[in-house]
C-alpha cells in the first residue's frame, strides 16, 4: 500500500517515461526514414543507383540494337529492338533473367528472319500476359504471339498481319496491350484494332475503329494504347491527342472522348508517344512538346487537365523528347531521349506534380542512357531501354517508393497478375 499522493507521483514519472520513450522511438524511425505511421515524414531519398548496364556486343547481348521498349514480368524483362530515328536495329525480342538484377543474364533472343519469325520487322513494343509475349512491328505491321512459358525457348504461337484476309487496320502496329482475353493494338494507320486471344494460336477479330471512320476523328498516327477495365485510352501522336473508347463490348468500341492539343484546355500534348493510367488519372509523355501531361479520368467522357510539366519549364530540365512514363506508387518515371535522361517526379499531388531527380547519361554514374526510349518499374527496380546505345539500364529506385503500411491499400502494380496493360 501507498498513500495516494506518492502513488500519483510514481504514475506522473511512469507516464512521463514512456512518453519520452515513444517521442524518441518516433524520432529515430523518422530520421532513418522509416514509417512509424501516417503522417510520420521520410528521410530525403537517396539518388537513383546503378544496378547493371547491359548493351548490344557486350560479349553476351548481340540482339540489343536500336532497344525500344522493355516489359517487365516475374523475374524476366522482354526488349523489343528495331530501327528508327536515324539509327540501325535488330528487329528482335530479347528475354533477360533479372532475377538478379545486378548480374542480368541471357535467356535467349528471337529476330526476325530467323527461321521461326517473320513478322518482328521493326518490333516497337511488347506487352507480356502470363507465359504469352504479344509483340507489335510497324514495318511488319503485325502483331506476334509468342509462348515464352519456357523463356530459354520462345515458341511461335501466331502472326497476324494487315491484309492478311482478315486484318485490315495493322499497318504500322506501333503498340499492344492485353486485358484478359483481349488485345489491343494501336497503329499509325490510325486505328485501334481489337483481337480476341482466348486462343493464342487462332487470334481473331473483334473490332476495327479508325480515324474518319464516321465515329472517330482523332486517331491520326495512333502510337499508344493502355486498357485499364472497360477503357481504352489512345494516344495519337499526328492529331496530338488522347482519345478514351468505353470497350465494356469490345466487338462495338464506342467514343467516350477526344482530347487534343490546343483544344483550349490541353496546350502540352504535342505529338505523343506514352501513356499510362492508374487509378482516375491518365499520364502522357509527348515527345514534340517534351512534357508530361497529367489528366483526371475519373469521369472518362469529360478528362480534366490536371497538370502540365516540360522541359526548361524553371524546375524540369531533363525532358527533351519524352518518349515513356511509367508510374508506380506516387512516383512517375519519364524517359526521354534526346536528354538520354529518366526523371523521376513526384504525383501524390496531381494538380502539383514536383521533382524528385533527374538522372542521365554521362553524369558520372550512368553512361548507357544514350537515346533512352522506354521505361518500365518493377518493385524496388526501374529498367531503361536506349535506342542509341542499344541498352539496358537497371537502376535501384527503391528510395523512391512508397511503403506499404499494414491496412492500407497496396500502392505498387502488379503486372503479373492486375487485368491492366502497359504496352512498351
Amino acid at each position: 500500500m501507498c498513500s495516494t499522493g506518492f502513488c500519483a507521483i510514481v504514475h506522473r514519472l511512469r507516464d512521463a517515461w514512456w512518453l519520452m520513450a515513444i517521442t524518441g522511438l518516433m524520432l529515430i524511425l523518422a530520421a532513418a526514414g522509416a514509417e512509424a505511421g501516417p503522417g510520420i515524414a521520410k528521410a530525403t531519398p537517396e539518388e537513383p543507383k546503378l544496378l547493371a548496364e547491359i548493351y548490344d556486343g557486350d560479349g553476351t547481348f548481340s540482339r540489343l540494337d536500336g532497344a525500344r521498349r522493355v516489359f517487365v514480368s516475374g523475374t524476366t524483362a522482354y526488349v523489343v529492338s528495331s530501327p528508327g530515328g536515324g539509327y540501325t536495329g535488330d528487329d528482335s525480342l530479347t528475354l533477360v533473367d533479372v532475377s538478379d538484377p545486378m548480374n542480368p543474364e541471357l535467356l535467349a533472343e528471337v529476330f526476325n528472319g530467323d527461321g521461326t519469325f517473320s513478322r518482328l520487322a521493326g518490333a516497337y513494343s511488347v506487352f507480356v500476359s502470363g507465359t504469352t509475349a504479344y509483340v507489335a512491328s510497324r514495318f511488319g505491321d503485325s502483331l506476334t504471339i509468342i509462348d515464352v512459358s519456357d523463356p530459354m525457348n520462345p515458341e511461335l504461337l501466331a502472326e497476324v498481319y494487315d491484309g492478311d484476309g482478315t486484318f485490315s487496320r495493322l499497318d504500322g502496329a506501333s503498340s499492344v496491350c492485353v486485358s484478359g482475353t483481349t488485345a489491343y493494338v494501336a497503329s499509325n494507320e490510325d486505328s485501334l484494332t481489337i483481337i480476341d486471344v482466348s486462343d493464342p494460336m487462332n487470334p481473331e477479330l473483334l473490332a476495327e475503329v479508325y480515324d474518319g471512320d464516321g465515329t472517330f476523328s482523332r486517331l491520326d498516327g495512333a502510337i499508344w494504347v493502355f486498357v485499364s477495365g472497360t477503357t481504352a485510352y489512345v494516344a495519337s501522336r499526328f492529331d496530338s491527342s488522347l482519345t478514351i473508347i468505353d470497350v465494356s463490348d469490345p466487338m462495338n468500341p464506342a467514343l467516350l472522348a477526344e482530347v487534343y492539343d490546343g483544344d483550349g484546355t490541353f496546350s502540352r500534348l504535342n505529338g505523343p508517344r506514352s501513356l499510362f493510367v492508374l487509378g482516375t488519372t491518365a499520364y502522357v509523355a509527348s515527345l514534340d512538346d517534351s512534357s508530361l501531361t497529367i489528366v483526371d479520368v475519373s469521369d472518362p467522357m469529360n478528362p480534366g487537365l490536371l497538370s502540365e510539366v516540360f522541359d526548361g519549364d524553371g524546375t524540369f530540365s531533363r525532358l527533351a523528347f519524352a518518349n515513356s512514363v511509367f508510374v508506380s506508387g506516387t512516383t512517375a518515371y519519364v524517359a526521354s531521349s534526346k536528354d538520354a535522361s529518366l526523371t523521376l517526379i513526384d504525383v501524390s499531388d496531381p494538380m502539383n506534380p514536383t521533382l524528385l531527380t533527374e538522372i542521365f547519361d554521362g553524369d558520372g554514374t550512368f553512361t548507357r542512357l544514350g537515346g533512352a526510349f522506354g521505361v518500365f518499374v518493377s518493385g524496388t527496380t526501374a529498367y531503361v531501354a536506349s535506342g542509341v546505345d542499344d541498352s539496358l539500364t537497371l537502376i535501384d529506385v527503391g528510395a523512391f517508393v512508397e511503403d506499404v503500411l499494414v491496412g492500407e491499400d497496396e500502392l505498387e502494380i502488379d503486372w503479373s497478375e492486375r487485368d491492366r496493360a502497359h504496352p512498351w
